[in-house]
């Protein structure tokens, strides 16, 4: 059985992923205002805002809990923050009504923004590693193990970061861990999809002001 704990942080989990899921692929609010032609320039920036400060929580949480790792998660919050605000701001700046640029001289983002299965699919294996993250900070959750039989890390790797001892050993690999593994290409396109936004956006900005300038 479970631990009570254990059954909510699953829970919470599964909920997101499955709204995350939902809300991009089958039921955006997006779409409907779209459909009902009440899309707003608000509404757009609304959408990217509230995106953005809950992965910067999710990720400053993190950091607080991995200080090993603290640079990183803040990389990747300025990544996204910063990628996401310039492209918001270049594609509002030529007229379009959303950031989500199908439109983009960059093959991977057009393809981000306008396969929503595969955008889906990013966005999820992010939350899905950082809430699997977040989960593995607790004993109770490092507990849960898939029985797969004894992992045996390099010790030069352990020597690095001891604490990876506490997820793989003998007794098996968590189930958290297993997710978090599974998410990791996913997490490593999205944030490839961000610096080649941030370029492209950055390449528009200065463009435009060389045609003003003009």
């Amino acid at each position: 059985m479970l631990p009570c704990f254990v059954k909510s942080i699953v829970m919470y989990m599964w909920n997101y992923v499955r709204n995350a899921v939902l809300s991009s692929m089958l039921t955006s609010y997006g779409r409907f205002a779209r459909m009902l032609n009440q899309t707003s320039t608000l509404g757009a920036i609304l959408d990217m805002v509230t995106d953005r400060l809950a992965t910067t929580g999710l990720l400053m949480l993190l950091a607080m809990q991995y200080p090993t790792f603290h640079i990183l998660f803040i990389l990747l919050v300025f990544l996204d923050v910063f990628s996401h605000w310039f492209q918001m701001y270049s594609t509002l700046l030529v007229g379009a009504s959303t950031h989500k640029d199908v439109h983009s001289r960059s093959w991977l983002v057009r393809t981000y923004y306008s396969n929503r299965i595969f955008m889906g699919f990013c966005c999820v294996c992010c939350e899905v590693l950082y809430l699997a993250l977040y989960g593995l900070y607790f004993s109770e959750i490092r507990e849960v193990r898939w029985r797969a039989g004894a992992l045996a890390l390099p010790d030069s790797l352990l020597k690095l970061l001891p604490s990876l001892g506490d997820v793989f050993n003998e007794h098996g690999i968590p189930y958290m861990a297993v997710l978090a593994i599974l998410a990791v290409p996913g997490v490593l396109v999205k944030q490839v999809c961000n610096w080649v936004q941030l370029k492209s956006a950055v390449l528009n900005l200065v463009e435009h002001e060389i045609k003003r300038m003009a």
